[in-house]
């Protein structure tokens, strides 16, 4: 019974002494996150990369104490590092003959961290191997802390602080390696701003250029109708159309409706009709004209009422604009790319600080969750004994009969929720990451759906006694990335795991060649709850999810369909209520060759 009670209080002078330092990592790293976070959401406004760079380097330098240090970002037309919080920190401290902020040269420690990639800590430089020593007139170097800002592999600049009253620490290192993730990301999307500008000014300047040589090299196409035929065409008409004037003349009354798109049919009958025989003047209009070749054209109309021959008729003065259209289609398009990539970049910013303010407060639970549920069980042994040898009593206000089996659903609930928490912090990194994948395997998507059964079999097992294959023999392999594919392949099989009500309804996994359109077809289709017809168009947004309380983060069907259509193909979704979901993938074959 005595080592009982020892053994309880030193249960309970532990568990004491594990709040205390959680209480201090927690109120040490609130000050850090909060700090870091507002620098996050004030790299978002707009500013110069100078300012940038400063903000970071004062974060630096109050994060860690340090005396001074600096921020470079690498110029992307020379290579070469510029340090402008110089000018602002020991520019009239420093001795060094000739300095400049403009370093083409990486040497000694600074010099080691661009190189290498890598961060850098060090409490005694001046025996550091890696170290070449300072010039002279340099301000003495006692201790040093540096890491590089980097965008995948690619170097963007560098976060460096020195000379700390005392030495630096892991912790120091952390909070140096995330100001320069935020850096990096910060300076990226700055670029991407300028970029997008500079895209913007170039397209607009191609669209009306080519469009100024097109006008001014073409004669206007000019057509008559009166009494519902064609009563005049010129030659620019029938070189625009395809039709002979022998042909135009010649058509019954309403034919020439042929040439216009399905689409606009009521805008040039009905509107635009009624609109030039109330008005005197000439107004203008956009269409699309289908040529004797089937062609699809734009043409810019100005149409006005006219008296031709002594009788009501209306003239239409025509341009082709289908090349303007087409390049700002293709501007637009542009233009959406560089917006979402500018969107992500900014996420990017955010993800970074947001993701390590949830993070270590998060460690700190899962970490005390599984010591709490070890120390649980060693506890209710003891008090196990106790209440068999005195019967029922007290914990926490509540009878020990009714919390001993509880606590253990308590402390599991925690690591479960602290597990869920890490899940979402993940698919956030995942949905705003930036670089570009290698599209460049040779794939069988067989091999893939394969690969990605055995990562969930034991989910599919646990969800249905129905579970069906049928994968075509010989598929065609696709140029892509292996990795990413099976991602997918992941994230579909497991919405159909948790779609099943019970074990008796199935999944159906097939893969099939679409000779005719040369496309390889994956069809995902399970015997679920089914998706309501007010949800199934919103399914691939990001963030929308129906299993909310479940802790589905809304982020895995939109980042399938992203990869999909970095592939060139497609993600599509079928499904009735109460009957389940079919998800189809296609891949086309324009980048493929035949196995074997």
């Amino acid at each position: 019974m005595k080592d009982e009670k020892k053994s309880k209080q030193q249960l309970i002078r532990e568990l004491e002494q594990l709040r205390r330092r959680n209480r201090e990592l927690e109120k040490t790293e609130a000050g850090a996150s909060a700090a870091i976070a507002g620098l996050s959401r004030a790299l978002l406004s707009p500013m110069s990369i100078e300012d940038i760079s400063y903000s970071v380097f004062e974060q630096a330098r109050k994060l860690t104490g340090s005396r001074f240090g600096f921020v470079g970002y690498i110029d992307p037309e020379t290579g070469h590092m510029v340090s402008s919080t110089l000018t602002r920190d020991i520019w009239d401290d420093c001795r060094v003959k000739d300095k400049d902020i403009v370093f083409k040269e990486f040497r000694g420690l600074w010099g080691w961290v661009l190189e290498s990639k890598k961060p850098l800590l060090t409490n005694s430089p001046s025996t550091d191997p890696r170290s070449s020593g300072t010039p002279e007139g340099h301000i003495p170097i006692r201790r040093f802390l540096s890491a590089p800002a980097l965008i995948g592999e690619t170097l963007v600049g560098q976060v460096s602080v020195a000379n700390s009253e005392r030495d630096y620490n892991d912790r120091d290192l952390d909070l140096i390696e995330r100001l320069a993730t935020i850096f990096a990301l910060a300076v990226r999307r700055k670029r991407m701003d300028e970029e997008l500008r500079r895209a913007r000014k170039a397209v607009l300047e191609e669209s009306e250029g080519r469009f100024r040589l097109i006008s001014e090299q073409s004669l206007l196409a000019i057509i008559i109708i009166q009494d519902e035929v064609v009563k005049y065409a010129n030659q620019a008409y029938s070189d625009l159309t395809g039709y002979s004037n022998e042909e135009l003349l010649n058509w019954k009354p309403l034919e020439y409706v042929k040439m216009i798109h399905p689409d606009d049919l009521i805008l040039v009958l009905g509107e635009v009709k009624e609109e030039i025989e109330n008005k005197a003047g000439a107004i203008r209009y956009q269409e699309r004209l289908i040529t004797k070749q089937g062609q699809l054209k734009w043409i810019d109309t100005y149409s006005r009422a006219i008296v031709y021959e002594g009788r009501p008729a209306y003239m239409a003065t025509i341009i082709d604009i289908t090349e303007k259209k087409e390049a700002e289609e293709q501007a637009a398009r542009q233009q959406k790319q560089l917006i979402q990539a500018d969107k992500l970049a900014s996420l990017g910013v955010l993800v970074a600080g947001v993701a390590h303010e949830i993070n270590n407060p998060n460690q700190a639970i899962m970490l005390s969750g599984q010591i709490l549920k070890k120390a649980w069980e060693d506890m209710k042994l003891i008090l196990e004994a106790y209440y068999r040898e005195n019967g029922d009593f007290l914990l926490g206000g509540i009878n020990y009969s009714r919390m001993r089996d509880a606590v253990a659903d308590y402390l599991s609930g925690i690591l479960e929720s602290a597990g869920r928490i890490n899940a979402i912090v993940s698919d956030l990194k995942e949905f705003s990451r930036q670089d570009s994948p290698k599209l460049d395997n040779i794939v069988n998507l067989n091999v893939v759906v394969n690969s990605a059964l055995t990562l969930v079999s034991n989910m599919i097992k646990n969800s249905t006694r129905n579970f069906k294959m049928e994968l075509t023999p010989d598929l065609p392999v696709v140029k892509g990335n292996f990795q990413r594919l099976e991602q997918v392949v992941i994230n579909l099989l497991q919405n159909a795991c948790q779609a099943l009500p019970n074990v008796e309804r199935s999944i159906f996994v097939a893969t099939r060649y679409d000779k005719k359109n040369r496309e390889i077809i994956l069809e995902i289709r399970d015997e679920g709850v089914g998706i309501p017809p007010e949800s199934i168009l919103k399914i691939k947004d990001p963030f929308f999810t129906t299993r909310r309380d479940t802790g589905g983060s809304g982020l895995g069907l939109s980042v399938s369909s992203a990869i999909i259509e970095e592939h060139g193909g497609s993600l599509n979704y079928f499904s009735k209520p109460g009957q389940g979901t079919r998800a189809i993938v296609t891949l086309p074959l324009k980048y493929s060759r035949a196995e074997g």
